[in-house]
């Protein structure tokens, strides 16, 4: 029998693990709301939007586009990503798409593969290399095919912070231009760095200030998610109890990747759960981490190392106190110093004067 549990990849249909976001963010694109959707990493984010896409949205009504610019390093890569993923995002099949991409834009011509898995990829060639004139293409001929056809559009853009890595031009200012002018296309920007997103949409002196209503993507709650998960232990005729499933949640706080990837590998491995293969497995889970933990922690300076192993330690909480202070033997200027260093730099965040790691895998690895 196939594992039920995924964790590699995003996940809808069954292997989705329904949460009450899902309404509230399909409510907001029903009714052409912009959102800013941010969360800790591997929160199920993008899971979150391609479920709605795939499972919650009239494909009559609206055109679904989705795009991830974690890896975009210049304006050019955003358009690249931008054109494939409106191509994507038309359902009939090969010829008809291209006949549709030609007519639609000026700005970029199109071919088309078959992938190994059966999938058509549509890749664009750009007929000019001035990124506003790219923008304005996409922007006012799909705004135009959408009011021809009797349609919207709903744009989700993942890591949606990188644009303001992008230095050669203000891409910000640029797409807010031609967003602010639409009334057929909503957007949803999502991220992962949210004081990056927090200050993108909440300073008024950015082009995106007030631009979406922000929504905040927390962790499953733990009722649901044991009603996910022994659900799935039950239909493979396994059993993990309530206390053993409140041990993994609470271990990883309700991170959904770690969450899934946990359950996946005890369901592999034993019909009845204990607390103490949970906690081997995840032991065993952190091991096969070591060696890139290892060589990322290597990387740090020793005084951010030591914010690091104080922040496990103490679970970011009064970190600055004496008491704290005294028993890392650091002192307060230094780990000041160290911590602004490594909120820059997005390996951690904090909440409240509450400081976490925000690869939780790698938190656990420094206990």
């Amino acid at each position: 029998m196939k594992n039920p549990f995924v964790f590699s990849h995003i996940v809808t249909d069954d292997a989705f693990c329904k949460r009450d976001d899902l309404d509230i963010l399909k409510t907001y694109m029903n009714n052409s709301i912009n959102v800013v959707l941010f969360s800790k990493r591997r929160y199920g984010k993008s899971s979150l939007i391609k479920e709605i896409f795939k499972n919650h949205i009239d494909k009559e009504e609206y055109l679904c586009i989705y795009f991830d610019i974690f890896d975009i390093s210049c304006s050019n890569d955003f358009a690249y990503s931008f054109y494939k993923a409106v191509a994507g995002s038309f359902k009939t099949d090969m010829q008809t798409i291209l006949k549709t991409l030609k007519e639609l834009f000026s700005k970029a011509s199109f071919s088309a593969t078959v992938t190994s898995n059966g999938e058509i990829e549509f890749k664009p060639s750009f007929t000019t290399l001035n990124f506003e004139d790219m923008m304005e293409d996409i922007f006012a001929n799909l705004s135009s095919y959408l009011a021809r056809h009797n349609q919207k559009a709903i744009i989700a853009i993942d890591e949606f912070q990188q644009i303001a890595t992008i230095k050669e031009e203000n891409l910000e200012a640029i797409l807010r231009k031609y967003i602010q002018n639409l009334d057929n296309i909503s957007f949803v920007y999502s991220g992962s760095k949210r004081h990056l997103l927090t200050q993108m949409f909440t300073l008024n002196k950015q082009p995106f200030y007030n631009q979406a209503i922000p929504l905040e993507l927390k962790s499953i709650p733990k009722d649901d998610f044991y009603d996910f998960v022994s659900h799935k232990f039950q239909a493979s005729n396994k059993t993990i109890s309530k206390e053993a499933f409140e041990k993994i949640y609470d271990e990883v706080d309700g991170e959904s990747y770690l969450v899934q990837n946990i359950a996946y590998h005890i369901w592999q491995e034993y019909d009845d759960v204990t607390l103490d293969l949970i906690e081997n497995t995840i032991k065993h889970i952190i091991s096969m981490s070591d060696s890139i933990f290892r060589t990322l922690f290597d990387s740090f300076s020793n005084t951010q190392k030591t914010a690091l192993k104080t922040i496990a330690r103490h679970n970011g909480q009064s970190l600055l106190s004496k008491e704290v202070l005294a028993q890392n033997n650091i002192s307060k200027s230094s780990l000041s110093s160290a911590l602004k260093v490594l909120y820059d730099k997005e390996i951690i965040d904090k909440r409240e004067d509450i400081y976490y790691i925000n690869d939780k895998l790698f938190e656990l690895w420094l206990k």
